[in-house]
This record gives structure tokens, C-alpha cells and sequence, in this order.
């Protein structure tokens, strides 16, 4: 079920979003101010005017209590980082002031559309270790529970739609090596949300 705004809400959303945006500025150089944006905390009851709303209901299970503060904070905070760095010193800017988020419009324009493509999908993979590999030489892919679960054999196709995987050392820190290695095996879950 993706989600389905009137052409009404949209607008409204729309408008209210960019009222809230024109405002809105960023500390140390990569964080959002959060008092800046915090009337993005009222686009869910602007917008989902009715109680029983499909869609609200929906996203308050799969995003949060308040999924359009969440979602757009998350989005435009996650854009940010990457394109800025962190610097303690450096001075408040508007959102706008920004590279890339210079032009308010288009910034809430994919904002929505990117909020109207939920729910994503999202795969987990876990790979199996070399010596459990041994043990299933000879097998080809499994689907597990209406294909959301699958035991899949590693090959050229799976590495190109997996191509930035990397191994793990301790913690976070990530190694140069690669975690996909052809003819390993690997338990892919899927989940929308």
C-alpha cells in the first residue's frame, strides 16, 4: 500500500512544509535545529484530518507516532550529513543557505514525493560463514515463508545488487574486504516499512 494523498492534502502538505523549511536552519554545519522544524510536528493532524485515516494509522505502525516529522527530519537530516561536515564552530545557516537545498520548492517537492513512495522495502542479508557454506555445496535457493525469507546461493547477479556490502571488524568499523562471496550462501529477509 503505498500512500494516498488527495490532490488537497498534497497541496496543503506542500504549503505547510515549505512554510516550515523557509525557517528552518542548521547548527555545527551538518544538524538540523530541531526548534526550527518543530511545526512539522502538526502535519499530521493538518493533513490526516480524520481519526481513521488508512494512511495515518498505517504510517504511525511502521514509522512512528508522528511519521511526518520523523520521516522528513530523518530525510533532510540524512542529506546533510552527507553533503556537510560537522564543525561546532561553524554558524547557524539557513536550510536554504545549503548546497543542494537552495531552492525550497523542489526540496519539499521530492520530500513528498519521496514520503507518497512509502512503504520501501527493505532486505537484510546475513552471510553464512565459509565452514557452514560447506555444508550446503550442491544447493540452490530456498523461499522460506511467501518469499520473505529466502536461502539464497551467492552469484554475479546478486553481487551487482549488492555491490557496497563490506565486512564488519569490531563494532561499526568497516573492512575493505567484501562480505559477498560467490557460491556462499546467504538468509535474505524482506520487509516493507
Amino acid at each position: 500500500m503505498t500512500i494516498n494523498l488527495d490532490k488537497n492534502a498534497e497541496k496543503k502538505l506542500k504549503k505547510e512544509l515549505k512554510n516550515i523549511l523557509v525557517q528552518a536552519n542548521v547548527i555545527c554545519g551538518d544538524r538540523l535545529d530541531g526548534g526550527t522544524i518543530f511545526g512539522m510536528l502538526g502535519l499530521d493532524t493538518a493533513i490526516f484530518q480524520n481519526k481513521k485515516d488508512k494512511n495515518k494509522t498505517y504510517l504511525k505502525d511502521f514509522i512512528s507516532e508522528s511519521p511526518m516529522y520523523y520521516f522528513f527530519n530523518q530525510q533532510l537530516s540524512e542529506f546533510i550529513r552527507q553533503h556537510n561536515e560537522y564543525d561546532k564552530d561553524a554558524e547557524t545557516k539557513k536550510l536554504s543557505d545549503l548546497k543542494g537545498l537552495e531552492d525550497i520548492n523542489d526540496v519539499v517537492d521530492n520530500l513528498v514525493t519521496d514520503f507518497k513512495s512509502l512503504p520501501w522495502s527493505y532486505s537484510l542479508l546475513l552471510f553464512l560463514d565459509d565452514s557452514l557454506t560447506e555444508s550446503f555445496k550442491g544447493m540452490s535457493a530456498i523461499n522460506v515463508t511467501d518469499k520473505r525469507i529466502s536461502f539464497i546461493k551467492v552469484n554475479e547477479t546478486f553481487c551487482k545488487n549488492f555491490p557496497q556490502i563490506k565486512k564488519r571488524k569490531i563494532g561499526l568499523f568497516v573492512s575493505d574486504e567484501t562480505a559477498i562471496k560467490i557460491d556462499n550462501y546467504c538468509i535474505q529477509i524482506f520487509e516493507d516499512g
